[in-house]
Parts: C-alpha cells; sequence; structure tokens
C-alpha cells in the first residue's frame, strides 16, 4: 500500500484560549501545496516494524519518528502486533513548518486502519 501525505502551510493562525486538557483552541486556515512525503507498507513475516527513511538525514532515534509513535500507539490501542516494512521518502523539509510529520503520522494510522481492518472513527 502506498499513500502520499501532502505539504500543508498555514497562512491564517490564531491560538485561542488554554482548554482543560491542556491544549488551545485553534482558528486556523490551513492551504494544502504540491509537495508530498510517501510511504509505503508491506507486510513481513512476524518481523515487527522496520521503517527505512530516504531523502532525508534525521538526528533522532527510529522511536522517536512519528511513524514509529503511530505504529506504537495503534499497537497499544488495539492490541495488534505490527509486522510491516515502513518506507518513508522524504520530500517535505523536516521542521519547516509543513506538516511533514504530523502528516506522515496521520498517514500511517490510515494505513493501518486499512491493513488491519480497523475503523478510523473514534467514540466520544
Amino acid at each position: 500500500m502506498k499513500i502520499l501525505t501532502p505539504a500543508k502551510i498555514n497562512p491564517l493562525l490564531y491560538i485561542l484560549s488554554k482548554r482543560e486538557d491542556g491544549f488551545h483552541e485553534l482558528y486556523m486556515h490551513m492551504v494544502p501545496v504540491s509537495l508530498f512525503d510517501t510511504l509505503t507498507f508491506t507486510h513481513n513475516d512476524g518481523q515487527g516494524l522496520n521503517l527505512k527513511v530516504s531523502g532525508a538525514e534525521f538526528s533522532e532515534p527510529p522511536e522517536e519518528n512519528l511513524v514509529v509513535r503511530a505504529v506504537r500507539i495503534f499497537e497499544l490501542e488495539s492490541g495488534e502486533t505490527v509486522n510491516l516494512n515502513v518506507i518513508l521518502e522524504k520530500h517535505i523539509p523536516s521542521g519547516a513548518g509543513l506538516g511533514g510529520g504530523s502528516g506522515n503520522a496521520a498517514g500511517t494510522i490510515q494505513a493501518l486502519n486499512h491493513l488491519y481492518r480497523r475503523s478510523s472513527e473514534t467514540e466520544g
């Protein structure tokens, strides 16, 4: 399975009140741009998660990558053990404020829900 995760810019962003959960209410206008990272997912035979990243250098440990963190949360919440090879082809510059990391995490959750036949809806 291959997923394109688009970059985005926020030409208008206002931080509003702080919520009880510690997060802030936001008012923003988001515009997607024609720059994408690519995620490719293939099953492996019980080898766990194998992530390969191309197109960017990362100084952080692999467990801090948002793709890996999304997989770990999915495993925790679903009870599944993820056995996938994931190739992340970076075209969105890291740390540029274009939403590359969060888009990759969202794309990963979308792929996992499809591959493991889980609903993407949340309760509550």
